[in-house]
């Protein structure tokens, strides 16, 4: 058995994805490379003909019409590593993962992620565009602080972080999605759920199943794996400001069929906000034990407050979610959760003031026209800086 699995879904970006596959193999010579392809065509295939051959890359394809969901939990059934770690394809795995592989196994270990509520270390593809700097994220690497130090994570408190601020992100969740989880989880996890993925966004409804069962996780300050954004990625219409549609208007949504039941409490239309937070309640609804109760009122505040041209089916939401509340508490508590987004709001603007240009703070790198050329570069920031791993020897059992 393979130590690592690196899990790659796909979708019609062949330039990314081939850069991903160079690295990982350069990168990871004894990990197992997993490309589940759900493109138009199964071009891939041959240009990976001679990986494919040689058994250093695992490729399937399929012309069926996948949702973003099923084509992760069918790949997910390919991998055979004791550890699991899922990219996209416009990502990359980073330096030292194989050394947190080796960590985590011998301290049982179970998941391991590398950053939070902001990326240690992020590409943008050339052409990705953003609604404020135009192409000034376009072919940059940005890095931001990391001393390499680990810390374990208390689940509980981070699954009710999260819910929380519902609809805000993951966090500091343990995930397989730009994350590292062991195959023993993953197995206990299917054993008791029958999946892995769920919701419409596979990185959050995951992330909550993996954080309820987990018995051991830390995060790692350290870019072990790179998340990318190209101009056509999710991320890359965030940076855009475009990723904001009718629910059932978008390729992604759409791909799950009629047989897709929508939430009546969540507003009614494809933005990251109401993707996360439908997705985080379909898996706190198969955990019940959990007694976490995410936060409608912080939805609901956001979306009135930033998506405004979507302010009828949050008024509807509303509507469901207030039944049995009171008019008067329902609104206040919107009202207050509206007072503490404009506070964040303020503070991300306070910090763009300060360093008003793309990327704020971090570190920028430019003219890197791929993946590649952005991991030397990260490799030489890593070495210029003499930033190493730190990891403990954590002393502490299995829960049984």
């Amino acid at each position: 058995m393979k130590l690592i699995s690196v899990v790659i879904p796909t979708r019609n970006r062949p330039d990314c994805l081939l850069c991903a596959v160079r690295i990982a193999l350069r990168q990871l010579p004894e990990a197992e490379i997993i490309v589940s392809d759900n493109s138009d065509s199964d071009a891939l295939r041959h240009k990976l003909a001679d990986e494919i051959a040689s058994g250093r890359v695992r490729y399937a394809y399929s012309s069926e019409h996948l949702s973003v969901v099923d084509n992760f939990e069918r790949t997910l059934q390919m991998a055979t590593g004791s550890y699991i770690a899922f990219i996209g394809d416009d990502d990359s795995v980073g330096p030292g993962l194989w050394q947190i592989a080796e960590w985590a196994q011998r301290e049982s270990v179970e998941a391991v992620v590398s950053y939070t509520d902001a990326f240690v270390a992020s590409y943008f593809w050339p052409g990705v565009r953003s609604k404020y700097f135009g192409l000034g994220y376009s072919a940059k690497l940005f890095v931001t602080a990391f001393d390499g130090a680990a810390k374990p994570i208390d689940g509980r408190q981070a699954l009710s972080h999260v819910a929380s601020r519902f609809g805000g992100g993951l966090g500091s969740l343990p995930r397989a999605y730009h994350g590292l989880v062991s195959r023993q989880l993953l197995d206990r996890i299917r054993a008791r759920h029958g999946h892995v993925f769920g919701g419409v966004s596979p990185d959050i409804f995951s992330a909550t199943l993996i954080t309820a069962e987990c018995r051991k996780a830390y995060v790692v300050n350290y870019p072990f794996l790179i998340p990318g954004a190209s101009a056509t990625s999710t991320a890359g219409q965030g940076a855009e400001r475009s990723d904001r549609a009718g629910l059932r208007d978008t390729d992604h949504i759409s791909r799950f069929g009629a047989g897709l039941r929508w939430d009546a409490r969540i507003p009614e239309f494809y933005s990251p906000h109401t993707v996360w937070a439908y997705s985080l309640q379909k898996a706190l609804d198969e955990l019940p034990e959990s007694a976490v109760t995410p936060s409608y009122a912080r939805l609901y505040a956001r979306c009135l407050l930033f998506s405004r041209a979507y302010r009828a089916p949050t008024l509807e939401a509303i509507r469901h979610w207030a039944v049995g509340k009171g008019k008067l508490q329902a609104w206040l508590s919107i009202a207050i959760s509206a007072g503490q987004e404009l506070l964040e709001l303020a503070a991300r603007v306070g910090k763009r003031v300060l360093h008003p240009r793309p990327g704020g703070g971090a570190t920028a790198y430019g003219d890197l026209p791929t993946m590649e050329a952005a991991y030397e570069a990260l490799e030489q920031h890593i070495a210029s800086r003499h930033i190493a791993l730190q990891l403990p020897s954590t002393g502490l059992e299995r829960r049984p």
